[in-house]
């Protein structure tokens, strides 16, 4: 019998639980940061920031956030912070807002 070493292979790709939504994505780029506020707007581009792997869809699981400061790279973004810390951090409940903006999406005409 031939042994091969299993740890060396990557394992294969799991297919999405949920189904992707890229016109969603779309829109949700045109929307406001979550963490800009009138007085001290945020001055980057806006990003589908996804709340879990993107493998469970896009489907009430993706806010809007600035690309650098609040999503991925600044001492208060997301990635910085991990999920816990930034709602802590702004006041926020990250899944209760994905789910009140595809609400929104869907009321102004996008697709389910």
């Amino acid at each position: 019998m031939l042994w091969r070493d299993m740890s060396k292979l990557s394992p294969a790709p799991k297919p999405p639980i949920h189904a992707k939504d890229e016109n969603f994505l779309a829109w949700l780029r045109t929307q406001r940061c979550l963490v800009s506020r009138d007085i001290w707007p945020c001055r980057e581009p806006v990003e589908a920031a996804h709340l879990e792997s993107r493998r469970y869809g896009d489907v009430e699981n993706a806010v809007p956030l600035c690309g650098g400061t609040h999503h991925r790279e600044g001492r208060q973004s997301l990635h910085q912070l991990g999920r816990d810390g930034f709602e802590a951090l702004f006041g926020l409940d990250l899944k209760a807002e994905a789910t009140r903006l595809y609400q929104q999406y869907l009321a102004e005409g996008g697709r389910a």
